[in-house]
Formats: structure tokens, sequence, C-alpha cells
């Protein structure tokens, strides 16, 4: 080691060495934070609240820093061995110089790939995704100025002292990085109101104190980038972890948001389609009268079997199985047989029923389509109910092909658009898939689309 060391002091001056030390020290520093926010977002996968809140730029953080680290460490290699006498140490330089350059790509490529996902695509903005695209390619044709270097001395070479001398592709790859950082600060400016404010931040951080850093570089001679790289990472890292703060106390306020929305639904599920308490006993002692009556016996079975799936629906378990859903629908469907006879049909093209949804979150559909479809048209009509496995979504369909609900009363309208409310506020509330409604003058078509990585995580959780 004291061979090194006065080795050292024979080929580079006290400037240098001072230089070499604080870049030891900032590689120190960065693998500590490599560390540090390593094990946080290791651990933040532990915490259902942060892992569902989906923290934006998680994994690119991580890869910020990891390439930081090595970019640092190349460059100080490269000052620690370059111009050394021992072929070993030079040729230690070499592969550095090489590298430092490979790493120093990859952070803008990085950064690119910021500005297309967080605001290119968020913003859908065709036109910003093709300017990242160019700037990928100037990037990749760098590249292959950078595999010539070795061969052909484009962006650097060792002189006979083994001093690493800068060609003239050196200012190709700094103008076009410049460039390219400059283009990012323009994004940040041009998209401000449209973007993410922390995304805005992150970049503009990452584009200025590099731009600087370059610029002062170029027209110093002095490589300022350790001081102003290890400014970045210190400022990303606030930023960081202070956005996912942000973004956790919203989730959570939105979550209990959803849990009021359901609490609220229930109630209205309650009062729009569910009269008091006392009728269901009242029907059971009215159908122990009706034995005598078929007809009558069983259009009271099938609307106790209907009030009482109403009633579970308003316990603490919201989900039931598709199976029970159905049994329901078929009671509903027998109950008002009695009214409409021939004029309602019904199909049923089920698919798969081995899964688990929202209670009540069918059968108001399907009650939609009966009442407001089939039962304002004269001549009556075909109710449908489908259910499809989509892989990637549960598809379940109802529709009729009755009047498209144009004959509606307003009081009507009211009560068919609390029973859509209702499902619509369930569905969202427990983040399970999404309703939508098509109407036209030959009928309603309302679709649920379940996801499929609820429905897996609620088998898990009952297994």
């Amino acid at each position: 080691m004291q061979e090194l060391i006065n080795d050292l002091l024979e080929y580079k001056s006290v400037l240098a060495l001072v230089d070499i030390v604080y870049n030891l020290m900032n590689a120190v520093f960065l693998i500590m934070m490599f560390v540090v926010i390593t094990i946080d977002k290791s651990r933040d996968k532990k915490k259902a609240l942060i892992k569902k809140a989906e923290i934006p730029m998680s994994d690119e953080i991580v890869l910020f820093y990891a390439a930081l680290f090595f970019y640092n460490l190349f460059y100080t290699i490269i000052r620690l061995f370059n111009g050394s006498p021992v072929s070993a140490l030079s040729t230690a330089a070499h592969a550095s110089a090489f590298f430092y350059d490979v790493v120093g790509g990859l952070q803008l490529l990085l950064y690119l790939h910021v500005i297309d996902k967080y605001i290119a695509k968020k913003t859908e903005n065709a036109r910003l995704h093709n300017l990242v695209t160019f700037f990928r390619v100037v990037q990749g044709l760098n590249y292959v100025l950078l595999a010539m270097t070795p061969f052909t001395g484009v962006i650097f070479y060792f002189n006979e002292e083994n001093q690493i001398i800068h060609s003239f592709g050196y200012y190709i790859w700094q103008g076009s990085t410049a460039l390219a950082l400059a283009f990012f600060a323009g994004v940040c400016i041009v998209e401000r109101k449209k973007a993410d404010p922390f995304i805005i931040r992150v970049v503009l951080t990452s584009a200025l104190l590099p731009l600087a850093s370059l610029i002062a570089t170029m027209f110093s001679g002095v490589n300022l980038n350790g001081i102003f790289f290890v400014a970045v990472a210190l400022v990303l890292f606030v930023l960081y972890e202070n956005n996912k703060i942000k973004v956790t106390l919203n989730y959570a306020a939105e979550l209990q948001k959803s849990q009021n929305e359901l609490e609220q639904s229930n109630l209205k599920l309650l009062l729009a389609q569910i009269q008091p308490h006392f009728i269901y006993n009242s029907i059971m002692s009215l159908q122990a009268k009706s034995v005598d009556n078929p007809v009558l016996y069983q259009g009271i079975k099938s609307f106790g079997k209907y009030l009482r799936a109403n009633f579970e629906s308003l316990t603490d378990n919201p989900l039931v199985s598709f199976s029970d859903e159905l049994n329901n629908i078929r009671a509903y469907i027998q109950l008002v047989t009695l009214n409409y006879g021939d004029k309602l049909k019904v199909e049923y093209d089920i698919e798969v029923e081995d899964f688990m949804l929202p209670m009540l979150s069918v059968e108001p559909l399907v009650e939609n389509a009966v009442r407001y479809g089939i039962g304002t048209y004269e001549q009556g009509g075909v109710v449908r109910i489908t259910v499809r496995d989509e892989l990637s979504y549960i598809l379940i369909a109802v529709e009729d092909d009755g009047s498209g609900g144009n004959k509606l009363t307003d009081a009507q309208k009211k009560r068919k658009g609390i029973g859509i409310e209702n499902v619509q506020m369930r569905l969202k509330a427990l983040d399970m898939g999404e309703l939508t409604i098509t109407q036209d003058e030959h009928g309603t078509r309302s679709e649920i689309r379940l996801k499929a990585e609820e429905l897996e995580n609620e088998d898990d959780n009952d297994r």
C-alpha cells in the first residue's frame, strides 16, 4: 500500500489526489444511499398501504443510484490510474474510461424512459414520444461511436504516458448529451401544467444540474460531475421520500372515502330495494297459508328468496359467489314471471360460475332490464344474461331488446339510476371492476368487468 501511495505521489499532483479522495468519499456516500433506498423499497413491499398506493419512480430511483455509484466509481479509477507507468493499472484506467461513458449514456436513457413513461404516455403526447424516440436513436449512435473507440480512438485514446486524450467524438458525445438535457428542461417547462409536479421536479433537477456540470467541465477543463451528481442524488432522495408520503396519505384518504361510499351505498340499497324487515316475516306466514295454491305458493316462495338475499347484502361480508347471485336472479325472474307471463323470456349463457363478486351487483341490472326494458315495451322481449371468462377479466353482460328506456317517467329514471349508481359505487369501493351501460332504440346492455387479479386474491383468501 505504501509503495502504491509513493507511486501515485510521483505522477499525481496534490490537487489531483484531493480530487481522488473526494470522489472516493462520494462513492461511499452513493453506495450508502443506494443501500438505504433499496432497503426502504423492500420494506415498502411489505406494507400493504404503500404497496397499493403505487409510488411512482420507485424502480427508476433505485436504478439511478446504482448507475450513479458506478459512474462515480469508474471516474475515480480513471483519476487514480490515469498516467500510471504500471501496465496493469493503466489497463484499469482504459477499461474504466470506456465503462464511464457506458454508464453515463445509460443514465441519459433512464431520463428518457422517465419522460416517456410518466409524461408522454400520461399526457398522451404522441409528439413528445416521437422526440424521446429521436434522442434514443441519437444515443444509440453515440454507443456505436463508443464501441469503435477502443480500436479507432474516435472519442478518446491514451498517449504514450497512458494519459487520456479526448478526440473529436468526445465533443459529439458531450454536445448531444447537452442537447438532450436542454430538451429535458424544455419538456418540464411545456408540460408543467399537465404532468405530475413530482415528475417535473425530478426531471428538471436531473437536467439542469448535470447540464450545468457539463458546461462547466467543457469550459474549465476540470471534471465537476462528482459535485453536481451528488447534489442531484440528495435532491432526488428528498423529492422521492416527500412524494411517497404524499401519495400514501392521498391513497389512504381515497380508501377512507371509498369505504364511506360503500356504507352509503348499503344504506341506499336498503332504502331503494328492500321493504321493512317485518314484511319478510309476513311473507313467510302467507306462504304457509297458500300451500293449496301452487302458483301463489311458488310466487311467495320466490319473493322470500329474493328478500332474504337483499337482507344478506347488508351483512359485513360484501362478497358472494356468482352461483348464489344467480340463484337470487332466478328467484326474481320466477317472481316477476307471475306478472309478465309470456311477455318475458330470459336466456342464460353462463360459461363460468366459480368466482366471487359484490352481492347484488348483477340482480339490479336484471331488474332494470325487466322493469324498464321489457316492462315498458308492449310486446315484451328477451333478457339475456351472459358470463364469459376473458382471462384478464370476467365479463358479465345483461341486455334486453325492449324499449331502451325511452318511455320511462322521471320517477322511474330516478329509481333506475339509484340501482346503477349503487352497483358502480360498490365495484369502485371494493376495487373489483367497473360497470358500463350502453343504450339505444333497440334496448340496453349493461356490462360488468371484474378484475381477474382481484378474483385471484379473493380465491387465495378463501383457501
